[in-house]
């Protein structure tokens, strides 16, 4: 927590327009009680967000039962871990109940639908949080769908996911995710009323899309502005990016680095041959699965059979 505290006030001197320093305890089942507690406690202290990995797999939930015969979020309540300035990464197996209690506490939760997806780890109950008014941010965990860490295609892949089966189904439009992935994304690490929303006041972080790229062949003139960034948006329309007012993208190319002989700095880096350390890393991963997946093979879902989450032959039990 000092080398914590010392961090954040030497960046908040150097640059307090652009970075903010908070605290990321990685997930309930490797993390004491009084770990938690001291985190949360000096961020609370440090007005600095919290943002933490929780229930994002049916065994991270099964973990919080069998341990502390509750929840993880009413255990995280019992600790008085919870608050408007915390973040929860995934929330992929958050009850109804976890939900009620993450809506009163004011949390914020980070969907990663790509990862939620690859990982097979689950869908996030985006609509019913949603219900509650409980903020939501996207996230990528790493690596987003297509391996590219497109947002713009994050943003497409979270809208489709979410339309549940039903005419009148209450469910985020391309408004609602084009807000995910700003204003409830710059809440989530801190910027909450300082970007965020192009909006006279708060810093001129800006992406400009080129409209004839974006309407190509055409678009028609009934398209809200919100639903042909969505749909029709893309790496590709990027025209210009600002960050606090100066220009960072210019012609949809970076204009601070010169980013082609980075990647091939990296890609240089990375053909050479295995490391000693990368070799043993591997035999070593290749010797403990075996064991692993006998381990885990071992653990009992919390449902009796499996059926995707709107797949038309699961029962009403599964619904719920």
């Amino acid at each position: 927590m000092a080398f914590y505290r010392a961090l954040s006030e030497r960046w908040s001197a150097a640059q307090p327009d652009h970075v903010r320093i908070n605290l990321a305890p990685a997930n309930l089942h490797w993390c004491t009680d009084e770990c938690l507690q001291t985190i949360f406690e000096t961020a609370r202290n440090s007005d600095a967000q919290v943002h933490m990995h929780l229930l994002e797999t049916e065994r991270q939930s099964s973990f919080a039962h069998n341990k502390f015969g509750h929840s993880a979020v009413q255990h995280l309540k019992a600790l008085e871990c919870l608050g408007s300035n915390v973040t929860f990464g995934h929330g992929n197996w958050m009850s109804r109940a976890d939900l009620d209690i993450i809506a009163d506490c004011g949390c914020t939760i980070c969907h990663n639908a790509s990862s939620g997806l690859r990982l097979g780890s689950g869908i996030a109950p985006v609509n019913e949080m949603r219900r509650r008014g409980i903020p939501v941010a996207l996230g990528i965990d790493q690596s987003n769908i297509a391996d590219d860490r497109d947002m713009t295609l994050e943003m497409k892949l979270v809208w489709a996911l979410h339309r549940e089966t039903g005419l009148w189904n209450d469910r985020p439009d391309a408004g609602a995710v084009l807000q995910m992935a700003t204003e409830h994304g710059a809440k989530s690490v801190g910027f909450g009323g300082f970007t965020g929303r192009l909006e006279p006041g708060l810093q001129a972080d800006i992406v400009l899309m080129d409209q004839r790229k974006i309407g190509r062949p055409h678009l028609n003139m009934r398209t809200s502005p919100a639903d042909a960034v969505l749909h029709r948006g893309g790496r590709h329309a990027v025209h210009q990016v600002f960050i606090g007012g100066c220009l960072v993208v210019d012609n949809g190319k970076v204009t601070t680095i010169d980013r082609e002989a980075v990647l091939l700095e990296i890609a240089d880096i990375l053909k050479g041959p295995e490391t000693q350390t990368e070799t043993q890393a591997w035999d070593a991963v290749g010797a403990l699965l075996p064991h692993l997946e006998v381990h885990h093979r071992k653990f009992t879902p919390m449902a009796e059979h499996r059926a995707y989450r709107y797949n038309a032959m699961a029962d009403s039990q599964d619904c719920e």
